[in-house]
């Protein structure tokens, strides 16, 4: 199974506390240890995706749960839920250039709650090639504290590739103008960055 690098300090630091407790005959500690390297592996996970072979699909940038699907006077919203078990790489929903990333201070609300959009953050900001741009925030939650962004400001970002990462447990939300997309999921589903259609472009007249 691939991993980032960013997971490999904590694995083999697991694996290392295995060890030395192991040797003392602390066997408990010992399976504790090899079951936080388990955990590790899995939460540092990096498949590669099927990108849907689609021009006006826009992908989901993040695996969980759909926690909020709006569309309102400033715009389409969607927020994703991930919890410690989901795959936490997250991906550009469509092709654009990467033209503005700022980080925004907040606190550490659970990330499953509408409250938690103010919570520590990146906001990563694109341009479509038609010109609109859109906006993924990758958002800490009560136990994420470090949030990894990839992306620089002049990227040209293809659908699905990899933009940052937010380590252990967090929130990810994607804005749009309005009338830009309509979605194709609802509250309550579960996703995958860079394969799960979340929306299609809408033509324009």
């Amino acid at each position: 199974m691939k991993t980032r690098k960013e997971g490999r300090p904590f694995i083999f630091s697991a694996i290392g506390a295995c060890f030395v407790t192991g040797m003392a005959g602390w066997y408990f500690l010992s399976t504790l240890f090899v079951v936080l390297a388990l955990f590790f592996v899995l939460f540092f996970r990096d498949p590669e995706r099927e990108v849907p072979p689609i021009p006006e699909a826009i992908v989901s940038p993040a695996d969980g749960k759909v926690v909020v699907v709006k569309e309102d006077e400033d715009g389409t919203h969607l927020a994703i839920f991930m919890s410690l078990f989901n795959c936490h790489v997250n991906r550009a929903p469509m092709d654009g250039e990467v033209v503005e990333i700022r980080r925004e201070k907040g606190g550490f609300k659970s990330a499953n709650l509408p409250e938690a959009s103010k919570n520590n953050r990146v906001i990563i900001t694109f341009k479509s090639s038609t010109g609109e741009q859109f906006q993924v925030s990758l958002i800490a939650g009560m136990i994420a504290r470090r949030i990894q962004c990839w992306a620089s400001v002049g990227d040209r970002m293809s659908r699905g590739e990899r933009i940052g990462m937010i380590l252990f447990g967090s929130r990810v939300e994607l804005d749009m103008p309005r009338d830009f997309a309509r979605f194709v999921v609802k509250k309550g589903e579960n996703v995958k960055s860079g394969e799960s259609i979340v929306a299609m472009t809408e033509e324009k007249s």
